[in-house]
């Protein structure tokens, strides 16, 4: 018999749990979040809408990309893997919390990230705080946005050179 371990990170997902009664009130109309990992070592930052998927054909959720992300791609290419697997974590608990399918659409407005962040998904912590933000309705302290801004000239700094 052989045995593996199975690597989950769930503190930050677990942090779900505090939104389960707003989730569940949801009545799928527009909603935004920011979220903002920000460990020593690793940052990200994503902006995100979400809202019940317009019926087509293949009924399956979609993540629209209206972030620039040049710059991202360069120096962490799975950053949208990463966001998507946060994705499809909070398309099945929701549907696990609702006890049914449910197709959404996710719009990417904004991203940037440290450059020399050595957490290996920083971009899905981000993406879980986004959605938590969605509910929570708490505003992002001051502070954060000058540490964004900091974070994205960096990125642009790095394309010049």
């Amino acid at each position: 018999m052989k045995t593996q371990g199975i690597n989950v990170e769930v503190f930050t997902s677990s942090l779900l749990n505090r939104v389960n009664s707003q989730i569940l009130r949801w009545d799928f109309q527009p909603v935004v979040g920011e979220g903002f990992y920000n460990k020593p070592r690793s940052k990200a930052f994503i902006a995100l809408k979400m809202y019940m998927a317009i019926s087509d054909e293949s009924g399956r959720s979609k993540i629209i990309w209206n972030a620039s992300d040049a710059e991202i791609i360069k120096y962490h290419e799975n950053y949208k893997r990463d966001v998507e697997t946060a994705l499809i974590f909070f398309l099945k608990y929701i549907s696990a919390l609702r006890g049914e399918s449910i197709v959404l659409t996710f719009e990417i407005n904004d991203a940037t990230f440290d450059f020399s962040s050595s957490c290996f998904s920083p971009f899905e912590k981000a993406t879980i705080y986004a959605i938590i933000n969605c509910f929570d309705g708490m505003q992002p302290p001051v502070y954060r946005k000058e540490i964004i801004t900091t974070l994205k000239n960096n990125l642009k700094h790095l394309r010049i050179i």
